[in-house]
């Protein structure tokens, strides 16, 4: 499970699963990507799934406060897609997915 920058912040993330849809999993507050692990083995079949620890949480850095954390959290997430894919949030998660409503989930 590797760790590198994204977004400029140093960020943790797993992948689950070897389907032909890919698919980016975003957690709730006070949790971790190892949070996915239930829903990812049900879903392993149909996606390949990249779950990510968001900024002060599991084994990403810890939160700095360089800006709004959905923001962040926002690009981060898109650091992680380079096509179409699924996106799955969770309480804020689901805010941070939310976020990219009506405009393309791909990075440019």
């Amino acid at each position: 499970m590797p760790k590198a920058p994204r977004a400029g912040f140093g960020t943790y993330w797993t992948t689950y699963g070897q389907g032909p849809r890919e698919a980016l999993m975003i957690h709730c507050s006070l949790a971790s990507c190892e949070a996915w692990g239930g829903l990812a083995r049900v879903l392993s079949g149909a996606l390949t799934m990249t779950a990510f620890d968001m900024p002060g949480h599991g084994r990403s850095d810890e939160w700095d406060a360089r800006g709004e954390i959905q923001g962040v959290t926002a690009e981060i997430a898109a650091g992680f897609l380079d096509g179409p894919a699924d996106v799955i949030g969770h309480s804020f998660g689901a805010t941070v997915a939310l976020r990219w409503s009506g405009r393309s989930l791909c990075a440019a």
